[in-house]
């Protein structure tokens, strides 16, 4: 009984990757490496200086489009972090940091 199941479920962990073999992209500039690609190419901008993603309203270029984004807030006024001890809102939650 179950013993179909249990060879199924042996052979189903044969192919699933493990730690070990998991593929890693690596940097060419330093030691960091990545499980997905996008991860390495954005990871690289940094050694690059490449920041393709220009701000429409001021011209400042961000490195992601997230940062480019939470950038924005600044022109739109968006303050989605408030303080729990005084309710002042914040463009980012790294300045609610006091």
């Amino acid at each position: 009984a179950g013993g179909l199941k249990a060879f199924f479920v042996w052979t189903f962990s044969l192919f699933q990757p493990t730690d070990k073999t998991k593929k890693r992209y690596c940097c060419d500039h330093c030691d960091k490496s990545f499980r997905h690609p996008p991860h390495l190419k954005c990871h690289q901008r940094i050694h690059t200086g490449e920041k393709p993603f220009p701000c429409d309203q001021c011209g400042k270029r961000f490195t992601t489009s997230g940062n480019l984004k939470t950038h924005q807030w600044i022109h739109i006024g968006e303050k989605p972090f408030p303080c729990d001890q005084c309710g002042k809102r914040f463009t980012t939650s790294g300045n609610l940091k006091t």
